[in-house]
């Protein structure tokens, strides 16, 4: 979330995405199919911040 900064809000203190892919990934029995960030699409006329999205997809081995 480099350069995405709130004055309220602080990423440091949620879960992050990669967080839960080192856990899942440290040999529990899950494999990691996708972890990468995605540049989302605004819908055309909408304005907002260009936040790109995080996806996370783990797989359960077995």
């Amino acid at each position: 979330m480099d350069g995405h900064h709130h004055p309220h809000f602080d990423p440091a203190d949620y879960v992050q995405p990669s967080d839960v892919a080192d856990l899942l990934g440290d040999g529990g029995g899950w494999t990691i199919e996708v972890h990468e960030v995605r540049p989302r699409e605004m819908p055309e006329g909408r304005q907002g911040p260009d936040v790109p999205d995080v996806v996370l997809r783990a797989r359960r081995d077995g």
